[in-house]
């Protein structure tokens, strides 16, 4: 989403009624128990940048919940 910081985010889908563990920076509900994730990181088109963004890239990762180090 926009204006968030680096973090754990949670995606769940709306009838989930778990709580969030400690850890979690925010909550996303989708309305259906279909969800899309689309990581943005902006680069130009120099050599430069594109160097740039690759150890942000591998910093993006998703897992399930129950693999999840934030109690």
């Amino acid at each position: 989403m926009y204006d968030t910081n680096p973090g754990f985010y949670l995606l769940v889908g709306p009838n989930w009624k778990g709580e969030a563990p400690k850890g979690i920076a925010k909550v996303f509900r989708a309305s259906t128990n279909t969800g899309i994730v689309a990581p943005r990181i902006v680069q130009d088109d120099t050599p430069r940048t594109k160097r740039a963004v690759q150890a942000p890239l591998r910093q993006i990762v998703m897992y399930p919940l129950a693999d999840s180090t934030a109690r």
